[in-house]
């Protein structure tokens, strides 16, 4: 896992040790570089607080500010039964692509992929094309209401003794209203086949958008209850600060991060590894 992280995060742990290098003055200097990190002022504020106040270096001081971080209470959820993931987020931040890779990973169990994105043209047929290259079943319809595709799909699970279902859904930002009540009906739909709400409700995140990723987590947090979130394309970025912006924002870290294009490049988050390995000091 060191060797991934080390390889998927180099891009920013070059950039960090440029700026830290760039000044004389280190305090004002880091907090220059925390912010241009993508690291929010409140959280670059804590982290040098503890600095200075424990006499710390910065990995250290980082790993102190997340000191209740529990690893084994951020992985993924499962139940005794049909287990089932609901993936939300916006268009092109590589959710269908996470919904296969992470499915890759539980080859053993046997697992279904709903294609709930109505609204995009060519969403279903893109997770037909992961399932036929991962030997993975995908159900599908010719509707518009998601929901009902989802109300289907669960019960053809059901019927079919799947262990995993991963739901795919449409990616768009709107009015919080419209997507609110949509959202509401899927879990409504959830529960009504199943007698319960998903194991998790996940966010799917480009890390390469910097701010605007801190924005869509705030916006789905308040639209429906996350559970966690999937960063994606983080091997892309030279700014990786912003999982620390967000987990102020939401009180979420990843759950799974993407280091890479392979299959195998999607990967638990692991917040020591992924400190040692993000910045230079």
């Amino acid at each position: 896992m060191f060797e991934a992280y080390k390889k998927g995060l180099s891009k920013a742990k070059d950039f960090f040790k440029v700026k830290l290098d760039s000044s004389e003055d280190y305090y004002e200097n880091l907090e220059e570089s925390l912010i241009s990190f993508d690291v929010s002022y409140e959280v670059t504020n804590k982290i040098i607080s503890v600095m200075k106040k424990n006499k710390l270096n910065l990995k250290d001081s980082i790993k102190y500010l997340y000191k209740d971080y529990d690893p084994y209470h951020n992985r993924l959820n499962f139940s005794e039964g049909l287990t089932v993931y609901l993936f939300v987020g916006i268009n092109g931040v590589g959710k269908t692509t996470t919904i296969a890779k992470l499915a890759n990973q539980y080859s053993h169990k046997k697992t279904l992929l709903i294609a709930a994105d109505t609204f995009r043209a060519g969403a279903k047929e893109q997770l037909k094309k992961w399932g036929e290259e991962l030997n993975i079943e995908v159900f599908a319809k010719d509707v518009s209401d998601p929901s009902a595709v989802i109300y289907e799909g669960l019960e053809y699970a059901k019927s079919n003794n799947f262990e995993l279902v991963f739901i795919d859904t449409a990616g768009r930002l709107q009015n919080k209203e419209p997507l609110m009540q949509e959202m509401d009906k899927m879990n409504r739909t959830i529960y009504k086949v199943l007698n319960k709400y998903p194991e998790e409700t996940l966010l799917v995140i480009d890390a390469t958008q910097g701010q605007n990723a801190l924005f869509q987590a705030e916006y789905f947090n308040e639209v429906v209850k996350l559970t966690g979130i999937v960063m994606t394309k983080l091997d892309g970025t030279a700014k990786g600060g912003i999982i620390f912006s967000i987990k102020e924002k939401v009180n979420l870290f990843p759950k799974l991060i993407g280091l890479g294009e392979d299959k195998e490049d999607l990967r638990a988050f692991d917040l020591n590894a992924y400190v040692d390995n993000m910045m230079e000091e």
